[in-house]
């Protein structure tokens, strides 16, 4: 089975086209305002306009309330919710029941932290799957640095959830990185990109093509 590719980070209507039209499995936004790749819902509504049903949005939200979540989701027509604070339990149970129109919410996704959080812990969050991630006191995401693979592993043997690895991924190391954890699926976003929220399409295709080759 073919490992599930997100791009991260998408921040212009352009790229969202460009990018989509390389076919990853998932388009991840950034509704954190403090990201230099943070987005709206209305832009997000908008760009994704033609993007094909078959190709996930994902919301990336951090310590957001349940309501900003939802009334988010909505509006931009997400189908996976990324917790990406420190969101307790209660919230992210919170954002699986009904929104109006919209039906039941699509799947819901955490980050955790190799240093912070164990997998037996982690595994009890009320979420579809989890993602592994860096982080640093400015930023909780997208910093660029790469995660321990060696403790990724050892995380993802352990844990019962699909795993979800991000952290310094770039086209010249996801391949290894993917040998040595063996997620369910990986996430990029710094390492295919010209300066931050800018996209540089070559690394985007050389990314999902390694991932896919792995």
């Amino acid at each position: 089975m073919s490992i599930f590719v997100k791009i991260c980070g998408l921040a212009r209507a352009q790229d969202v086209t460009d990018v989509a039209a390389l076919c990853p499995d998932a388009l991840g936004f950034i509704f954190y305002e403090k990201s230099p790749r943070a987005v709206t819902a209305e832009q997000v509504r908008e760009w994704t306009q033609g993007v094909p049903k078959s190709i996930k949005r994902v919301g990336v939200f951090v310590n957001e309330t349940p309501e900003t979540i939802l009334r988010t989701q909505e509006l931009a027509g997400l189908d996976i919710i990324q917790f990406h604070g420190g969101e307790s339990a209660e919230t992210m149970s919170a954002c699986t029941g009904d929104i109006g129109s919209s039906g039941k919410t699509g799947s819901t996704w955490a980050a955790v932290h190799l240093d912070k959080c164990s997998a037996a812990t982690a595994e009890k969050l009320p979420v579809d799957a989890l993602l592994i991630d860096s982080y640093n006191e400015q930023l909780p995401g997208g910093t660029g640095k790469t995660v321990n693979w060696e403790l990724a592993a050892d995380f993802r043997q352990a844990c019962s959830l699909p795993i979800i690895l991000a952290g310094g991924l770039t086209p010249q190391n996801v391949a290894t990185a993917i040998r040595k954890v063996s997620p369910w699926a990986v996430d990029v976003s710094s390492g295919t990109e010209a300066s931050p929220g800018i996209k540089d399409m070559s690394l985007v295709d050389q990314f999902i093509q390694e991932s896919r080759s792995a």
